[in-house]
């Protein structure tokens, strides 16, 4: 299982990478976003609200939004 997540994991980075280098490339994400780190901070962002899914005091959707949003106009999107 192990193997196959790894690779499952790495075709869907390559896969995300190819498009913030496209959206990069139109001058939307700031030149400085890291193509590679962004891809694993989408994934483990999913995972993220799985683990929220379970906790009974979990953020709840407002401060989800709010939170994703402060990270991605401040660390991503192009001014």
């Amino acid at each position: 299982m192990a193997l196959a997540m790894g690779l499952e994991t790495k075709r869907l980075t390559e896969a995300i990478k190819d498009i913030i280098d496209v959206v990069k490339n139109k001058w939307l994400f700031k030149e400085e976003a890291n193509s590679k780190a962004l891809p694993t901070f989408i994934q483990a962002y999913s995972l993220g609200k799985i683990v929220n899914d379970h906790n009974p005091n979990g953020v709840n959707e407002e401060e989800w939004i709010e939170f994703i949003m402060n990270i991605t106009e401040n660390t991503f999107l192009a001014p």
